[in-house]
């Protein structure tokens, strides 16, 4: 069985490492992304099963990309903020 997918868009490097490595022990398959721009360049890629969403990011922030994220795909997004 293949792990779930989630992609981590944060502009935060210590809290996606955390994030990354307490899921990546959970079993999930985790990718990074530092802003809006690698978050959609990751997308092109491939589609998580779960994305988890800084609101606040410098340049395109969380809820500018949910909205245009959500032109594209209906994939689950968790937003996290400080």
């Amino acid at each position: 069985m293949e792990a779930q997918s989630i992609l981590i868009c944060d502009d935060e490097p210590a809290l996606r490492r955390m994030l990354k490595d307490h899921l990546g022990e959970c079993g999930y398959a985790v990718q990074e992304a530092a802003n809006a721009a690698e978050l959609f360049a990751h997308l092109e890629e491939n589609l998580p099963d779960l994305v988890i969403l800084d609101v606040r990011m410098p340049g395109m922030d969380g809820l500018t990309a949910l909205r245009d994220l959500r032109q594209k795909s209906q994939i689950p997004v968790m937003l996290v903020t400080s």
